[in-house]
């Protein structure tokens, strides 16, 4: 049986966490994408033609034998460490209590929240795969 959860502050308060969990879904989407720039992605506002970036590729390898060109920046990887911001990923992979899970599949609303927070725990995930 499904109750709908009426009134304006619920609503209000139910508009506020999928808000929140959109955000954390960005920012885990663009810590992904910063550590998955590679030791270049500093320079990616500098756009230059594919001859030259094949060369560059060329050149590196040439010299210093193999290298991991997926690594991130060594800034991103202290502010990463000292921030612990690992720890603090692995904890939005976390399950909901099984209470408010329950309470939450009680209204159409509610399981809209589950299914935003489904997509964090996804998100998480793949930000944690491209931390390690």
């Amino acid at each position: 049986m499904e109750m709908e959860v009426e009134g304006g502050q619920d609503d209000q308060n139910l508009k506020e966490c999928e808000d929140q969990l959109s955000s954390q879904q960005t920012a885990l989407e663009i810590l992904t994408n910063l550590c998955s720039l590679g030791e270049d992605g500093d320079n990616w506002e500098n756009v230059e033609s594919e001859e030259e970036d094949e060369a560059d590729v060329g050149d590196e390898m040439e010299g210093e034998g193999v290298q991991n060109i997926n690594a991130a920046p060594p800034p991103l990887i202290e502010a990463v460490v000292s921030l612990q911001i690992v720890e603090r990923v692995l904890e939005k992979a976390n399950s909901l209590p099984h209470n408010v899970t329950e309470i939450l599949q009680s209204s159409t609303k509610g399981k809209k929240i589950l299914k935003e927070f489904d997509n964090l725990r996804i998100r998480t995930f793949l930000c944690l795969s491209n931390l390690t």
